[in-house]
């Protein structure tokens, strides 16, 4: 025991200096390395350059710069360079194993920065999920729902996963399906569409709306009407319309279908 404590003294005499040392760097370090990270967030040149790429540089660099930190400090507690470069080897095979996912989150961000399928501000829907594009990370990416939920999607299946970018172009159309019964003029109501899209200031004059016969069901025809409105404005366009279509139907005599059964009965009732 006596030698023991002899042996632990004098490793703490050699190295209690080393450790301060490497604590205090560690902690400077950090702070440092954080409040980088964040003056990168901030930056209003790379914001005005490229959005996009801000949020997965500041990520990158955030967890580099620690693990670089970390390096540094058990070095200078004095563990040889040949050591630490094995240790890192053979902890990287294995957080490679345990980190499969992870790593295909790293390498699908960086396609989808390459390839750029969407960028910050665009509203997308993927894997069950739709949202406008926050910001893409080193693992994942960012999207905020139309009900102010925030969703984390990996970037690996993002990038190997079919993909909506709904806002990539700059116009959308607009389709809206009526049933109208078969006592009902189907011309007219075709009409009353088309006036309906004329009313509404948002919808586009080209391409020129149109309104056709999709099928015939259940009693009824089912017309369509189809028209083009800027992207920004799909939403206000789709309820002013439905807003509208009632009223003009019952103003002129069209009839909407609602589902229904036919029953019927023989004479004995049965």
């Amino acid at each position: 025991m006596k030698q023991f404590l002899i042996t632990l003294l004098t490793w703490l005499s050699q190295y209690a200096i080393r450790l301060l040392i490497a604590a205090v760097i560690l902690i400077v370090g950090w702070i440092l390395v954080g409040n980088l990270s964040k003056a990168v967030a901030k930056s209003k040149k790379l914001k005005e350059h490229d959005p996009t790429l801000l949020t997965f540089i500041q990520s990158g660099l955030n967890i580099s710069l620690k693990v670089l930190l970390v390096v540094v400090c058990v070095s200078i507690v004095g563990i040889p360079g040949s050591s630490i470069a094995a240790l890192v080897a053979s902890a990287g095979v294995a957080i490679g194993l345990a980190m499969q996912g992870g790593l295909s989150n790293i390498a699908g961000g960086i396609m989808l920065l390459v390839f750029r399928p969407f960028v910050v501000g665009d509203y997308i829907s993927s894997a069950g999920f739709e949202g406008t594009v926050t910001g893409i990370n080193i693992f994942y990416t960012t999207i905020l729902t139309v009900d102010n939920r925030k969703v984390f999607l990996p970037n690996g299946s993002l990038s190997n996963s079919a993909l909506i970018n709904v806002t990539a172009e700059e116009t959308r159309r607009v389709d809206f399906t009526y049933a109208v019964t078969f006592d009902s003029d189907v011309e007219k109501a075709k009409k009353v569409l088309k006036l309906v899209a004329s009313s509404e200031s948002r919808v586009l004059k080209e391409p020129a709306s149109k309104t056709v016969i999709t099928n015939y069901q259940d009693g009824a025809y089912e017309i369509c009407l189809r028209v083009w409105c800027k992207t920004s404005d799909y939403w206000d366009v789709y309820f002013a319309i439905q807003d509208k279509v009632q009223p003009a139907f019952d103003a002129s005599g069209i009839k909407l279908a609602h589902p229904h059964i036919n029953v019927h009965m023989d004479k004995d009732g049965q």
